[in-house]
């Protein structure tokens, strides 16, 4: 029989939930003839003062220090019945089985998410932006699993609880907690398909989501501020351009940085016509957006090849510059509200409403009327004194 030497450690992690919180968890790990486990968590907390780390042990309290030995006991028992079992054992077998986990080749949660994300990405063929997106939302639910010590928790383990925990932890405004509370049920999905389980409770578990609908957009006046601003800086003048031509066309940033240079290749008949980027793979939906006077003064004075910037947080950090000297306010100072700009004055023309729809490159009038743009007062007096007009000369 290989008898196999073994050495447990267990360490203080601070809260990192609350940086001013004085209390921690205790974790551990196992070394079998000088090969590291896994970390652990031992869902033990305490404050640090009361942790001796050279002889590994809870100075203050023998009840939480009798649970730290029943842990130690129940790994020495695990490695002691794998002894007797098989001649080859690791460090994590002793874990999955002192937390009862399958000893074998099943996979965590975060294993078949890491896999989901890999065959979405060239099943789909993400852009740069959206594996970003997606790998964000992965790290950050890893993050809270690390801080529960629930890293190695397998699929069929995760539970309501869980995620109910996770929103309270995660403390986001709830449209950016369901995209990754969504993320995890798709993971789950994936992993039903691909029998690693049978079923989940999780599938059908709903936060609820509270919209936070911003139609901020850009006065008239501001936008002739905007317009006659000057400046010897041509970082500020050309983020300038950008912002008005954004206001000009509504092409959302992403579309406008990827058109920019080549802007000719999508004029037709004094139209731009493109797909959007962000649904272009859901529908065929495009934006059929007429060139303007004063867009069309944008695109010669860069003889058709528009400036860009590497990421367009500069534009808005360049942007908000110009709103200072300018006295607008910085929430109006972002390339998204060129969008909201563009829909709110076509909205609030005399231009049918289907038509705006398919200058943004929405299939629904509704998501127009949602999203983007509220109608003036000016314009429902002038619309009603029109029908007002039309209906006295019907009845002469």
């Amino acid at each position: 029989m290989n008898y196999k030497k073994i050495k447990i450690r267990f360490w203080f992690r601070k809260c990192q939930t609350n940086p001013l919180h004085k209390k921690g968890t205790l974790y551990g790990y196992v070394i079998l003839n000088g090969i590291r486990s896994r970390e652990f968590s031992t869902y033990i907390s305490i404050e640090k003062k009361f942790w001796n780390a050279k002889q590994q042990r809870i100075t203050n309290n023998p009840i939480l220090q009798q649970e730290l030995e029943n842990l130690r006991n129940a790994i020495l028992k695990a490695k002691q019945k794998l002894e007797f079992e098989k001649d080859n054992y690791t460090t994590n077998e002793i874990l999955d089985l002192v937390f009862h986990r399958k000893v074998g080749n099943q996979k965590t949660f975060l294993e078949l998410w890491q896999e989901f994300l890999q065959i979405e990405q060239q099943k789909e063929k993400w852009e740069q932006r959206t594996i970003k997106n997606h790998r964000t939302r992965y790290k950050i639910f890893s993050k809270f699993l690390q801080e529960k010590g629930l890293e190695y928790i397998l699929p069929q383990e995760l539970k309501k609880y869980h995620l109910q925990e996770f929103v309270i932890w995660y403390d986001k405004a709830s449209t950016t907690t369901c995209r990754v509370i969504n993320e995890i049920k798709q993971v789950i999905k994936y992993s039903i398909e691909n029998e690693y389980i049978k079923e989940s409770p999780l599938l059908f578990y709903t936060i609820k989501r509270v919209e936070n609908i911003d139609k901020t957009h850009l006065t008239t006046k501001e936008l002739e501020k905007i317009e006659n601003f000057c400046s010897e800086n041509l970082s500020l003048i050309h983020a300038k351009d950008i912002f008005l031509f954004l206001c000009y066309t509504g092409l959302n940033i992403c579309d406008y940085l990827r058109i920019a240079k080549n802007i000719s290749a999508y004029i037709q008949n004094d139209f731009i016509v493109v797909s959007r980027q962000k649904i272009e793979k859901k529908s065929k939906q495009k934006a059929y957006i007429p060139i303007t006077e004063k867009s069309r003064k944008i695109l010669e004075k860069y003889h058709y090849s528009l400036p860009t910037f590497k990421y367009p947080q500069t534009i808005n950090k360049l942007l908000k510059e110009i709103g200072k000297v300018l006295g607008i306010e910085a929430k109006k100072m972002r390339t998204k509200i060129g969008r909201k700009t563009f829909a709110h004055f076509w909205l609030n023309s005399n231009i049918d409403r289907k038509a705006v729809s398919k200058m943004l490159g929405h299939s629904k009038t509704t998501t127009l009327e949602k999203y983007y743009a509220d109608v003036d007062f000016d314009f429902v007096k002038a619309e009603i004194n029109k029908n007002l007009f039309t209906t006295k000369l019907q009845n002469v």
